[in-house]
């Protein structure tokens, strides 16, 4: 009996040590196994991220080849007529070519709502003219699109105030036919919306001002990642950008949880908003304007049209009522509608980070500025003119000063786009009162954009 017990002793022990022995190697062999799926997902891991980073350099290289500095003859290859009373051209552009044949040349990407400079040699005029033009388009490879409004001149219809013929925007609009052969330079700009970002986008327009809009609508619905609404007042014009909006409200109708495009017109006096005509969606919404079934009725198909001005005093109760907080806001508008949608947004209490404005004249430019405190004292030479005068904070600008004083200093855009106002500066310091798209050369400036930043400032002009 004391043998049996003790071979089974021996036995039990001996199993339980070859049991042990088989988990130990079974354990060894899962952690080993685990260890190679690791290796072999984080070698994975690297050779994509590698992948992607030699994809990325590779995109540099090229869009550094296409590009180009300066200007670059493009000849127009398209023309559309963008609405009813014939004021309104798209024009597509590619690169000049010389009568060669073959596949077009592929152009740089750029940042959808970003706007190319052109010169135009025009008969009459002593010197070549630049004017800046937003792409109305997403990137295509080969094409750029702007769209060009008829400048007839006369009073502003709100204001008033009296403006000439618009040399460079006429001449195109005329001027401007198949084959014809202008200068751009590359895309630039800071009224861009960042596609890596995930908020709901909210872009609202008036009139030709809502070319930079009309590519950014485009490129986000095309990525169709984000919701998107697109505001537009047409005036008395129901049919504006009537190619140019034709695809945008397929698309829109295709994704209607995402895309809504809302077009206001009047035919009344611009200068009164007052109150939602009968026909307006809004005028019986109450307090219930944020719901997700208006929103749903207001916008059936997700395009919608409306009559009355264009105003935040609805727009916001358009949109679903986080968006005060969450989305990002794009208005490209003139100078009056931009005061007052600056003003609107702030009392809706939008923060001031989640708010673009495009500016496109020396006017939208002041109805979006904080007006500076005087400080201090500066004394400013035009030392080619031989004119000195005191700093004057009423003039703006040293270029406002300039023009206080009959001293000439040519300028196009007035508010930092074109370059064309670049002076040396002998002596002094200057600070921007908005920052120049234009890169100035070191040891100058540009007198549109900037005022006195020490007692005294000399400028060559």
């Amino acid at each position: 009996m004391s043998g049996v017990a003790e071979h089974s002793l021996t036995l039990a022990f001996g199993g339980g040590a070859l049991l042990g022995s088989v988990a130990v190697f079974f354990a060894v062999a899962r952690y080993s196994w685990r260890s190679v799926r690791h290796v072999k997902a984080e070698r994975a891991r690297r050779q994509g991220l590698y992948e992607r980073q030699l994809a990325e350099v590779a995109e540099r290289e090229q869009e550094a080849a296409c590009s180009w500095s300066g200007y670059r003859k493009f000849q127009i290859v398209g023309r559309e007529a963008e609405d009813d009373r014939g004021a309104m051209v798209s024009l597509y552009l590619t690169p000049f070519r010389h009568g060669e044949e073959g596949q077009p040349e592929r152009l740089p990407r750029f940042r959808p709502g970003q706007y190319v400079q052109i010169r135009a040699d025009i008969p009459g005029q002593a010197n070549l003219l630049t004017r800046c033009y937003s792409i109305s388009q997403a990137y295509a490879p080969d094409t750029y699109r702007i769209t060009v409004a008829r400048a007839p001149g006369g009073a502003d219809p709100v204001t008033g105030e009296r403006h000439p013929p618009g040399v460079v925007s006429n001449f195109l609009f005329e001027g401007g036919r198949v084959r014809s052969v202008l200068e751009l330079t590359v895309p630039q700009g800071d009224f861009w919306v960042d596609m890596s970002r995930s908020e709901p986008v909210v872009l609202v327009g008036w009139g030709i001002h809502t070319a930079p809009l009309l590519c950014m609508f485009e490129a986000l619905a095309r990525e169709g990642r984000r919701e998107v609404w697109l505001f537009v007042e047409v005036g008395s014009e129901p049919g504006m950008f009537r190619h140019a909006l034709a695809p945008l409200k397929e698309l829109a109708q295709a994704n209607r949880d995402q895309l809504n495009i809302v077009i206001s017109s009047f035919f009344g006096s611009a200068s009164e908003e007052g109150p939602p005509l009968p026909q307006d969606p809004f005028s019986e919404l109450g307090d219930h304007g944020n719901t997700l079934q208006v929103r749903q009725s207001f916008a059936m198909g997700g395009v919608s049209n409306r009559e009355g001005r264009q105003g935040f005093t609805w727009i916001k109760r358009a949109l679903p009522a986080h968006y005060k907080a969450t989305a990002s806001f794009y208005v490209s508008a003139p100078a009056l509608a931009l005061r007052e949608a600056k003003h609107d947004l702030e009392a809706w209490g939008v923060p001031e980070e989640s708010v673009h404005f495009e500016v496109f004249d020396r006017a939208s430019l002041d109805a979006i500025s904080e007006v500076e405190e005087d400080t201090g004292s500066s004394q400013v030479s035009f030392e080619t003119s031989g004119v000195e005068a005191a700093w004057d904070p009423s003039a703006r600008t040293l270029l406002g000063l300039a023009a206080d004083h009959k001293v000439r200093i040519p300028s196009t855009c007035k508010i930092g786009k074109c370059g064309e106002c670049e002076v040396a500066l002998s002596s002094g310091k200057v600070r921007y009162v908005n920052e120049p798209d234009w890169k100035v050369k070191p040891g100058h400036c540009l007198p549109c954009v900037c005022v006195p930043a020490s007692s005294n400032v000399v400028v060559r002009a």
